[in-house]
C-alpha cells in the first residue's frame, strides 16, 4: 500500500494519491486536517469493501450469488431462489447472537445449519418445503467452495428429512378418476365462470396454467393451437406474457379436433361478450377476471369452490396434466416419445417420472387378469 506526499493544486485545495492492491487512489482537501481526515475514510471505506470482498457475510455473498443467477435464470425461478435463501437468513443462531445472514459465510458450521433447518421447521413448513430451502443453500455454499471463497461447506453433512406428508403428485395435483372429472364440470355454478373453457381444454390436452394463460388468437392457425410462450414473473414481482414456453421442448400443437375446436370457438363468443371485437391478434384468449392474465391463484380458487360444492376432494389445476400424462400411460398405442412431445418436457425421464400414474381400477383390472386360471377368460 503506497502513498504519495501531499500536494496543493491551483485551486487551492490539497491533494493526495495513495495505491491499495495496484489501485490508485485521489482525496482532496481544503486544508491538511481535512485531507488526513477523507485519506483515513476513503482507506476504511476500501478496507471495508475487500472485506466484504474476500470475507463476506451470508448475506453479502448470497446478494452477490443472487445477482449473477438473475443473468442466466427466469424471474420466476431466481424470485424462488430468493425466497428460500431469504427464509434461511433470517434464522437465528443462539451461539452466535446474530442471525444465519449475518454470519461471515468462511465461518458457517454445519452446526449452524442444522440450526437454520430446525428454525424453519419451527415456523411450520412443510418437510418437503424445508428441504427445497436447504437445497438452495447448499447450491450457494457449492458455489463459494467451487470459487474458493471457502474451504468447506457446511451442508454437506446435513441430511435431508424424511418426508412426512403426502406427495402433492397424491393429493391436489393427483390423477383425477372419471367420475371426479363429470361430477366437477357438472358444477353449474363454475360453468358460468370465466375459467370454464381454460379448464375444460386442460383437461383435454394437459397443458400447464401458464400455457393456458398465454394462448394468444394469433396461436390458433393452420388448424392447430400452437402453444408458443406462457405467463412468466417480471423481476418488478408482477407477470406478464413470455417470449418462450417453460422448457424448450414446451414449443408444441395441437391439431384442432371438433371437440378443442368447440371449446375454443365458445371461449371466442364469451371474449365477445365480455370485451367486445379483439382489437388484436396477441391478445389473450383465456382471461381472468376483469380481463387480467389468467392466474393459478386465482384458477385454483375456483376449482377449490366447485370441488366443495360437488363433495370432491380438493385439487389444483395442474391435476389435469396429471390425468392427461395418466392418460396417455395407460394407451399401449401412443409412444412414449409421442407422450414426451405432447406434454412439453426437455427429457423423457421427466414424462415417465412424474406423469405416468397408475389408477386403483387399473391395478384391479391387471390382477384380475394375471390370478384368473389359466384359459378363463376376465369379462
Amino acid at each position: 500500500m503506497k502513498s504519495r506526499q501531499n500536494s496543493k493544486r491551483k485551486d487551492g485545495r490539497y491533494q493526495k494519491q495513495f495505491t491499495v492492491n495496484r489501485k490508485r487512489y485521489t482525496v482532496y482537501g481544503k486544508t491538511k486536517r481535512e485531507l488526513a481526515e477523507r485519506e483515513k475514510a476513503k482507506r476504511e471505506q476500501i478496507a471495508a469493501g475487500i472485506e466484504r470482498r474476500i470475507n463476506p457475510t451470508v448475506a453479502e455473498y448470497i446478494d452477490r450469488w443472487i445477482d449473477r443467477k438473475s443473468v442466466v435464470k427466469r424471474a420466476s425461478t431466481v424470485k424462488n431462489y430468493t425466497n428460500a435463501l431469504k427464509g434461511c437468513m433470517r434464522q437465528e443462531i443462539a451461539d452466535a447472537n446474530c442471525s444465519f445472514g449475518e454470519l461471515k459465510l468462511a465461518e458457517v458450521t454445519a452446526a449452524d445449519v442444522y440450526e437454520v433447518r430446525a428454525g424453519l421447521q419451527a415456523e411450520g413448513m412443510s418437510t418437503c418445503t424445508v428441504n427445497d430451502y436447504m437445497h438452495r443453500l447448499s447450491s450457494v455454499f457449492i458455489t463459494a467452495k467451487k470459487e474458493r471463497t471457502i474451504d468447506y461447506n457446511p451442508c454437506e453433512t446435513v441430511e435431508t428429512l424424511p418426508r412426512t406428508e403426502p406427495k402433492v403428485s397424491e393429493t391436489t395435483h393427483r390423477p383425477l378418476t372419471d367420475q371426479e372429472i363429470i361430477r366437477f364440470f357438472a358444477d353449474e355454478e363454475l360453468q358460468t365462470t370465466v375459467y370454464y373453457n381454460a379448464l375444460r381444454l386442460a383437461e383435454r390436452i394437459g397443458i400447464r396454467v401458464g400455457e393456458v394463460g398465454a394462448i394468444e388468437y394469433r396461436d390458433i392457425r393452420d388448424g392447430r393451437l400452437h402453444i408458443e410462450r406462457t405467463i412468466t414473473r417480471t423481476t418488478a414481482n408482477g407477470y406478464e406474457i413470455g417470449e418462450k414456453t417453460k422448457t424448450a421442448a414446451g414449443d408444441r400443437y395441437f391439431d384442432l379436433t371438433p371437440e378443442l375446436n368447440e371449446i375454443i370457438t365458445a371461449q371466442k363468443r364469451l371474449n365477445l361478450d365480455l370485451y367486445g371485437n379483439i382489437i388484436s391478434p396477441e391478445q389473450p384468449l383465456f382471461r381472468g377476471p376483469r380481463g387480467g392474465l389468467l392466474l393459478d391463484t386465482t384458477i385454483n380458487g375456483a376449482i377449490k369452490r366447485a370441488c366443495r360444492r360437488q363433495g370432491i376432494e380438493p385439487f389444483s389445476f395442474h391435476a389435469f396434466r396429471h390425468t392427461f400424462g395418466m392418460r396417455l400411460a395407460a394407451d399401449p398405442t401412443i409412444p412414449p416419445i409421442t407422450a414426451q412431445y405432447l406434454l412439453g418436457h426437455d427429457h423423457l425421464k421427466t414424462t415417465f417420472d412424474v406423469y405416468y400414474h397408475t389408477r386403483p381400477e387399473d391395478v384391479k383390472t391387471a390382477l384380475e387378469k394375471v390370478t384368473q386360471p389359466r384359459g378363463v377368460a376376465v369379462k
